[in-house]
């Protein structure tokens, strides 16, 4: 398992961790404002050994009746900020922050995920037949950005531009210093997307839909350093199971 894929796995972990966050706190939510929920889990890989994640979630409650410009009555949407940490017994660390807001009356969604890490880890080269004598130590230190705001086109549609940004400074070895992007450097993307969102509950759904898509191009036009397209597709349904709990059945995830 080499580093990208434990990154990987990492924010698979973290989203999992919102996921039981919101379980837990759907009962103290409704109609008491604003609430802050901590949390963590431990987890094991082979090349980070034994880590941690530490969670705080702020949720705040709009579900109340609230009075549009037009006069029409609508339920607000829950928005939450997330701030996280994790961090290994290889001296793996990341921090960052995730914020999904609603402003002006719910009219726009503004998304975003910010991240400070240090990810410390081994290269062998290209290929499944590297010798073990080959592996050479680094360092990357990242920086991430992504940003988007959403405007409401229907009752579950949001459309809009997003960005992103990715720093990353490293200092390689002979081996890795050898291809592309070995040394670190920046990317940045300009897109659109769009989140179709027909739950019943956007913090504890039990019934619908939600689908979040977008497309970004990144290029040396604006000051990437390299150029290439990215499209993301993420279809969930939930379903309830039982008279408290929920069913989540996941219909697409691509990424390419």
């Amino acid at each position: 398992m080499d580093t990208v894929v434990v990154k990987s796995f990492s924010r698979e972990l973290r989203a999992f961790l919102v996921f039981l966050c919101a379980l837990m706190c759907r009962g103290i939510v409704p109609g008491e404002g604003v609430s802050v929920v901590l949390a963590g889990a431990p987890f094991y890989t082979p090349d980070t050994r034994l880590g941690v994640g530490l969670y705080t979630i702020l949720c705040v409650d709009a579900s109340e009746t609230v009075q549009e410009k037009k006069g029409e009555a609508h339920h607000g949407k829950v928005q939450e900020v997330v701030l996280f940490f994790t961090g290994t017994q290889n001296l793996q660390t990341s921090i960052g922050v995730q914020p999904e807001l609603y402003v002006a009356n719910d009219l726009y969604r503004v998304g975003g995920y910010f991240e400070v890490s240090r990810y410390p880890g081994s290269y062998w080269g290209v290929g499944s037949h590297t010798e073990t004598s080959a592996e050479e130590s680094y360092e990357p230190v990242s920086l991430v950005g992504k940003t988007s705001i959403y405007r409401k086109l229907s009752s579950s549609l949001y459309v809009g531009p997003r960005l992103s940004y990715r720093y990353c400074d490293i200092d390689p070895g002979p081996v890795l210093s050898s291809i592309q992007g070995g040394e670190g450097g920046r990317i940045l993307g300009l897109g659109i997307g769009g989140v179709w969102d027909t739950r019943n509950s956007s913090f504890y759904p039990r019934s619908g839909l939600l689908a979040e898509g977008y497309l970004e191009q990144y290029s040396r036009v604006w000051a990437s350093d390299m150029t290439f397209g990215f499209f993301h597709l993420d279809v969930r349904g939930y379903i309830p199971a039982g008279k408290e709990g929920v069913g989540v059945y996941l219909l697409v995830k691509e990424a390419f």
